[in-house]
């Protein structure tokens, strides 16, 4: 019952954010801005429209109403926003006077923060976001971040766990209302397709986000640039496919029109859904018959939670999961990607994807027991019926089906698959007192808070780091203050745990590499310690 009422709660969260329209949108726009333009981003079934060429605010004012006549929605680019210097003093000002300057629209969806950040910034970033907050809390503070893992090889840019870190700090720091990422798999030869980091990196990502009860968005090819082919119609159905199976929650294509200026002569970029004339493509009608498809299962899919994904056939990702024994569904007939999902009101759904991009197959699925099998918006001839426990579905090179599936109550197999996290947080505790209330908290909180205790010499400040992977840290010293690494968050932590008003403590220098909300407290008793720790990290 508790894990229902989670994946209610998370849904709940996620239609709130989103609304029921699933967001299709892109880099880079046709120019100049026109309602021709906009009209032939809306005819490819767009409906988030991202112009990071119209500049100026009033480029962004008749953008928005543009895409309010033809249905879309608008996240804004703004350089008071996306190119703020943070040595202004008056970054505040021009941060409240830009969001006001849009925040009212109806076409409005979010506004565009930053694209790849490196770990660095994320505090800076936070600030950002934060500021964006006080003015309109309801929409989208929009970051995309970094992939692990390049085109060609499996070489990472850096290692997985070092990735899954830095996730885990962004999202901890800026609690964001939606995680997007990109990456880019598809080599000038497809034999050196990275298929590992595609799901590798989205298994991080799905993770991330169901974690921290937000949607996820995926950024795909669409361009030939660089190390990459030109994509085919299948490349485009395997990227949209293979990201709705795993739960996302939005799609940017990469790229709509073909960039300007420096990066196309560096990245040589060829034609992209529009040419360099801005006139359609072979690829402009494929993303449109995508989109269609995708559009036509989209309510369905934003009113869904992922509980599980597993693939078939011969392993092509190190963290990929095989169908587990107890399973509702069985899978055969080649390589395939089972997602499974659970909606608003407890119902059951599966979507199953080619996971090849050259050849058709027929997933043949068996039921633990009798099943009846809905095809949500079919294409064409329905999938086959056969028995009460058979279903079987003829899937094209990287397409995807989803279906409803009704069970009644499960006697002998399992269908959800979903986590319930339990928070981590590290205590610092140099001396026997503190090392007792950390303790205690410890003991208190087995089995809801994972309390991590260092104490001795290792509580030193200048040895504390991030690299327990705690969501919060609560240090002994010699005041009580709060770092400014996690803001709003860091605040509360204070206090719940502090009497008096802790104070923000900027110039605490021996603390580093602390990304998440951190604390420094002069004492306090196990009980409150453990009080105020399972307080902070209550929904």
């Amino acid at each position: 019952m508790k894990k229902l009422f989670v994946i209610l709660t998370l849904l709940a969260s996620t239609a709130a954010y989103c609304g029921t329209k699933y967001p299709i949108s892109f880099w880079v726009p046709e120019r100049p801005l026109s309602e021709e333009a906009v009209k032939r981003a809306a005819d490819c079934g767009f409906n988030l429209y991202f112009d990071t060429y119209a500049t100026e605010p009033e480029d962004q004012k008749r953008l928005l109403d543009l895409c309010e006549k033809y249905h879309m929605k608008v996240k804004i680019y703004d350089k008071r926003i996306s190119r703020g210097d943070w040595v202004d003093p008056d970054f505040s000002e021009k941060i409240a006077a830009a969001v006001n300057d849009y925040k009212d629209h109806p076409a409005l969806w979010g506004y565009h923060v930053v694209d790849e950040p490196v770990p660095g910034y994320y505090y800076t970033l936070a600030r950002k976001m934060l500021e964006i907050g006080k003015h309109d809390p309801d929409k989208t503070a929009f970051v995309n971040m970094f992939p692990y893992g390049i085109v060609g090889t499996n070489r990472p840019l850096f290692d997985r766990a070092t990735h899954e870190r830095f996730i885990e700090e962004f999202m901890c720091l800026t609690r964001p209302k939606a995680l997007s990422y990109d990456i880019y798999v598809l080599a000038k030869d497809p034999k050196n397709d990275n298929i590992n980091g595609f799901f590798n990196n989205i298994e991080i990502i799905r993770d991330k986000a169901l974690k921290y009860d937000v949607p996820f968005h995926a950024c795909i090819l669409s361009v030939e640039h660089g190390g990459y082919r030109d994509p085919s119609a299948e490349d485009l159905r395997w990227q949209v496919f293979n990201t709705l199976v795993y739960g996302g929650k939005g799609l940017i294509y990469f790229t709509y029109a073909v960039p300007g200026g420096s990066d196309s002569a560096s990245f040589n970029y060829q034609d992209a859904l529009l040419d360099k004339n801005f006139k359609p493509t072979r690829r402009y009608y494929d993303s449109q018959k995508i989109n269609a498809d995708l559009t036509s299962i989209g309510d369905t899919m934003m009113d869904l939670t992922s509980v599980g994904v597993f693939h078939t056939g011969k392993r092509v990702a190190s963290y990929a999961k095989d169908i587990p024994v107890e399973n509702l569904i069985k899978v055969t007939g080649g390589e395939f990607v089972l997602g499974q999902f659970v909606s608003s009101d407890g119902e059951k759904y599966a979507m199953v994807t080619n996971r090849l991009m050259r050849e058709t197959q027929t997933a043949y699925l068996t039921f633990a027991q009798n099943a009846k099998v809905t095809e949500i918006k079919p294409r064409g001839k329905r999938g086959l019926q056969t028995a009460p426990d058979k279903w079987q579905k003829t899937l094209a090179p990287g397409d995807g089906v989803l279906i409803k599936i009704e069970t009644g109550d499960l006697k002998y197999a399992r269908w959800d698959y979903s986590f319930e996290h339990m928070p981590k947080v590290s205590v610092y505790a140099p001396d026997s007192e503190s090392l007792a209330a950390a303790e205690y908290a410890k003991d208190a909180l087995f089995g809801k808070v994972a309390v991590n205790v260092i104490g001795g010499d290792a509580a030193k400040p200048a040895l504390i780091s991030r690299r327990f992977g705690s969501e919060a840290y609560i240090i002994f010293g010699d005041k009580n203050c709060y770092l400014p690494v996690g803001m709003n968050e860091s605040k509360r932590l204070a206090d719940l745990l502090v009497a008096d008003s802790a104070e923000d403590f900027s110039a605490f220098k021996d603390v580093n590499h602390i990304f998440c909300p951190a604390v420094i407290v002069k004492s306090v008793t196990g009980e409150k310690l453990a009080a105020g720790i399972e307080k902070f990290f209550e929904k």
